[in-house]
């Protein structure tokens, strides 16, 4: 089979170099890449284009919802309020705009194309709740720590210990972007 030579983004380069395929010199390509076969050059480029993003902004996982739940709840338990419930609803939005935030670059309630968090309640089907809150993060590696910063800072933490509030979703996207959005009854 002859040589096959792709020019390729620094994404693609990792994700070639991490499968194995072999550095040639004499290939007259930037990237001098030799292709072990079609079917590789195929897997290759469908991980990077397909594979890569969808891995990189998963929704927060089960234990971690937990811990971040129980951390929400211990907040309020503090504060003589009650427990919230975690919503998939909520969740989905909150995911929705931690990864927004983390593929365009930005950190606001807002998004560049204006819309905010009442659309964004829009965009996900969301129903029930008459009052929304959101707080987001940026920067912050554990759940500790961003809960610290949140309770120390008046707005985030109003809207933590809110006793119309009832429900929660949870997000959080590689920067690492949190999101929360609360959720109270009408």
């Amino acid at each position: 089979m002859g040589r096959r030579c792709i020019a390729a983004r620094p994404a693609v380069k990792q994700i070639v170099h991490l499968m194995f395929i072999s550095v040639t010199q004499d290939c007259d390509c930037p990237l001098r890449q030799t292709m072990l076969s079609e079917r590789m050059r195929f897997l290759v480029l469908a991980l990077a284009l397909f594979g890569t993003p969808a891995l990189a902004c998963a929704p927060v996982a089960a234990p971690e919802a937990e811990v971040h739940l129980a951390s929400i709840n211990a907040a309020r338990a503090s504060a003589g309020l009650g427990p919230l419930a975690l919503d998939a609803g909520l969740s989905r939005m909150a995911q929705s705009h931690a990864c927004d935030m983390a593929d365009r670059g930005y950190f606001a309630h807002t998004a560049p194309d204006g819309s905010g968090l009442v659309e964004r309640a829009r965009g996900v089907g969301l129903s029930g709740f008459c009052q929304l809150a959101e707080n987001i993060a940026r920067g912050q590696r554990d759940i500790p720590t961003v809960m610290r910063i949140w309770l120390n800072s008046p707005g985030h933490r109003a809207n933590l210990l809110d006793p119309g509030l009832t429900h929660v979703g949870l997000g959080r996207a590689p920067g690492p972007h949190w999101v929360q959005v609360f959720g109270g009854g009408c």
